[in-house]
Order: C-alpha cells, then structure tokens, then sequence
C-alpha cells in the first residue's frame, strides 16, 4: 500500500493515531539518542522527517521504509537539508535486516509499523531490530491503540507480548488515546 496516498485519502479525523504515534515516538527519541554522534536506524521512517531532524543533530542515520513513494519524498528531504552522508534512506521490508549484529545506538520502530505487520512477521522483525541495536542500546517500538482506518487491521496491544517477541526488557512505557510507545533496553 502507498503510505502517502493512503494517508492523503483518509479525512483529518482518521489521522489523528499517526498524530498520537508520533508525538510518543518523537518524544522518547529526544530522550533516548546518544550523546554525541551515534548511529540511528529508523524503520517505518515513512517520509524522513524524524530521519532528517536526528540528522541534523549530527547523527548519521539509517531509514527503512516499505512504501517506494515515500522514500522518494525522503530522498528530497535529505537533498534538500544537505543531509546526503548523514541520512540514508532504504526501500525495504525489516523482516531480515541487512546489518550485523551490534551496529545500532537507537532503533526506532515509527509510524506504528509494529500494530500492522501480521504475528509472524511481527515476531521475526522484533528479534532483528533487538538483533541489529548495540549492546547498551535502546529500541523505540510505538504501537497503534485503534486502527486510523476501516482498511487497515492492527493487532491487539500488548506489553508482555512485545517483550517477548523482542526477548528485552522494557525500560519505560508511555501511552496516550490513540498509540503506546515501548523502550526496550538492550544489555
């Protein structure tokens, strides 16, 4: 499905879970990135605003995205800011990621990419995002609440779930009415 299209199609009312989702995700990224320059992979990066702004604060970045359109918006964004050596952004799935192992400070889960993607899916991106964040590092996983739209089925939050589908601990949970955000540590 086309993340833009999909999102330009639904009435202002339907977008407010992507509003909730991001107000949680944007806030535990502040407080969760590295001092100094880390290394930043985002999944569900969608258009590359968070991307681009955590690139701008001098950290180089990683982005995957399914939806071809909105990478292509995220390839301006990054030209447009001058951003190309610090924010890269990939068309593709997290179900096998393409990293070793231990290479990420913070993996940020965004746009609610984990309340869509079936169990098994699911279960499999959890342990490579746990499997590619450094030793120390933190995985930011915000999750939808209620589905922003008729068409799009999400599965029913749940921590311990997470958790265990990860295989970490959770260090803080924040939620609001329309999305929960989970941080997971990594030891």
């Amino acid at each position: 499905m086309d993340y833009q299209k999909f999102l330009d199609g639904l009435p202002n009312e339907n977008r407010r879970p992507w509003v909730s989702e991001a107000k949680l995700s944007g806030a535990a990224i502040k407080r969760f990135l590295p001092a100094g320059e880390g290394i930043i992979l985002f999944v569900g990066g969608g258009t590359g605003k968070f991307a681009c702004a955590v690139g701008l604060m001098g950290h180089k970045v990683m982005m995957l995205e399914v939806s071809k359109a909105a990478v292509d918006v995220a390839f301006a964004r990054i030209k447009q800011n001058n951003l190309n050596l610090r924010v890269v952004p990939i068309w593709e799935d997290f179900g096998k990621l393409k990293f070793d192992d231990n290479t990420f400070d913070l993996v940020v889960a965004e746009r609610g990419i984990l309340s869509m993607c079936p169990d098994a899916d699911f279960s499999a991106g959890a342990r490579e995002l746990s499997r590619v964040a450094k030793k120390g590092g933190k995985i930011i996983g915000t999750f939808f609440l209620k589905s922003p739209s008729k068409a799009v089925k999400i599965r029913k939050f749940d921590e311990s779930a997470a958790a265990a589908a990860f295989g970490l601990p959770v260090l803080e949970r924040t939620q609001n009415s329309g999305a929960a955000c989970l941080v997971f540590s990594k030891a």
